[in-house]
């Protein structure tokens, strides 16, 4: 249960600490402003069980957040079986993930509660 914690955390921080100068969340939206769209790339081999947004803020205002903003997409290799964690940022300049995790099963079977093959 704590492995796949740490995974996680570890997953985080390192996205945090990879540049906290960097600003990939997008900025706060308008009542009049026109839907955004974005697309990632997903690889064919994934079937896709979850897909997560996430920011770590590091200042800014009501009118420009900073921060480092991120996707995770969590899915399943159709033909091994095998689970992998996909990382997205700054998804308005990069669609494809900028890591692929593989994630050992059993330790995440404990920790989040469903059952994996």
């Amino acid at each position: 249960m704590s492995g796949s914690k740490t995974l996680i955390g570890t997953v985080c921080l390192a996205v945090i600490l990879s540049g906290c100068a960097t600003n990939t969340v997008p900025p706060p939206a308008e009542p009049t402003d026109p839907i955004r769209h974005n697309r990632l790339e997903v690889p064919a081999w994934l079937e896709i069980i979850s897909v997560d947004f996430a920011a770590a803020m590091h200042g800014g205002d009501q009118k420009r957040a900073r921060g480092r903003g991120f996707f995770t997409v969590f899915g399943r290799h159709r033909e091994s079986g095998k689970y992998h964690l996909l990382l997205y940022e700054d998804i308005s300049r990069r669609v494809e993930p900028i890591e692929i995790i593989a994630v050992n099963s059993t330790v995440a079977s404990d920790s989040i509660g469903i059952e994996m093959d």
